[in-house]
């Protein structure tokens, strides 16, 4: 199912190639979102902000949301993945994800085969 971030390369996708992340999983569906991103040179909470940053614009842009509602939390969860093993078992988690939601699995031109590196 193709959401209304993969209509081609958005804010986000913007944001995502300036900061040269390299993603190895990625679910989105409003209100939530997952994402399991390579150790980086820009703190997570850099990384969260500039994620946050530029979806809420996208998602204003759709219509139906208030001006003034925040969009995402201000406390994201993260949990940082120190082997491959629990790389993969998140990846994993990431994808099955939409499904237990009702959605159709999420194919995204951003997101790496992971290496186990």
């Amino acid at each position: 199912m193709a959401g209304p971030y993969q209509r081609g390369k958005s804010n986000r996708s913007r944001v995502i190639l300036a900061a040269h992340l390299v993603w190895h999983g990625y679910g989105h569906w409003l209100p939530n979102a997952h994402a399991v991103v390579r150790t980086h040179r820009d703190r997570s909470e850099v990384i969260w902000d500039a994620l946050a940053h530029a979806t809420r614009e996208a998602a204003r842009s759709i219509g139906g949301i208030a001006p003034a509602h925040p969009v995402w939390s201000h406390r994201p969860y993260k949990v940082y993945l120190y082997t491959p093993e629990q790389v993969v078992d998140r990846i994993d988690y990431v994808l099955k994800n939409p499904e237990k939601e009702g959605l159709a699995r999420q194919s995204w031109w951003f997101v790496k085969p992971y290496q186990g590196k």
